[in-house]
């Protein structure tokens, strides 16, 4: 596995408050994420409306809108993003929930489906060394993922690894130190 810790990033109402009048990103939110980082060795996954489909025209995006350095540096995706067609030429588009949990199931519990050079790492072998399964990583035991984001829009399996922010503060110390501890409780199974 590429990456054992995950945020998923929200940008407006995390990083971007209407105190900013949502042209340029937060720079005390900005500290708190930037501390969270720092104490968990945690990558940001893109999960915004500020997804541009390409990473690197994101991070630039992101940056132009005042994103740190560090903080681009750290920025290993961006999830996709998911619409259910319900005749030709029209769509619904399926909630953020959705989208954070195909790269949740692609990239971290089955990461040889994003990482093929990983496949053999994951193989389960017979006694007489032909095939018998794909091991999957477990949420806790091989990694670990917070959301930070102001909606609600997940799943319900996924309630307890969000963590909401409310404008106009955007995300804070106490949610800062919320997504440390989810994410640090990796570190108890010893495979951080």
């Amino acid at each position: 596995m590429k990456h054992n810790k995950i945020i998923f990033l929200d940008i407006d109402g995390v990083l971007c408050v209407a105190q900013d009048l949502y042209d340029k990103l937060n720079y005390c939110c900005m500290l708190h994420l930037e501390r969270i980082i720092k104490e968990t060795g945690a990558k940001i996954v893109v999960s915004s409306s500020w997804r541009c489909g390409d990473l690197q025209l994101t991070k630039n995006n992101l940056v132009e809108h005042g994103l740190t350095q560090f903080l681009s540096d750290q920025i290993v995706g961006e999830t996709v993003r998911k619409y259910h067609y319900v005749v030709d030429g029209s769509h619904l588009e399926l909630c953020r929930g959705n989208e954070i949990a195909t790269y949740v199931s692609r990239s971290l519990r089955c990461p040889w489906h994003e990482y093929p050079e990983m496949k053999e790492l994951y193989e389960v072998k017979n006694p007489d060394g032909s095939f018998k399964q794909m091991m999957i990583n477990k949420v806790g035991v091989n990694f670990s993922y917070v959301i930070l984001d102001d909606n609600t829009d997940m799943l319900l399996c996924q309630k307890d690894y969000l963590i909401r922010t409310f404008e106009p503060a955007g995300l804070n110390g106490t949610n800062a130190d919320n997504a440390i501890e989810i994410l640090n409780k990796i570190d108890k199974y010893g495979k951080s």
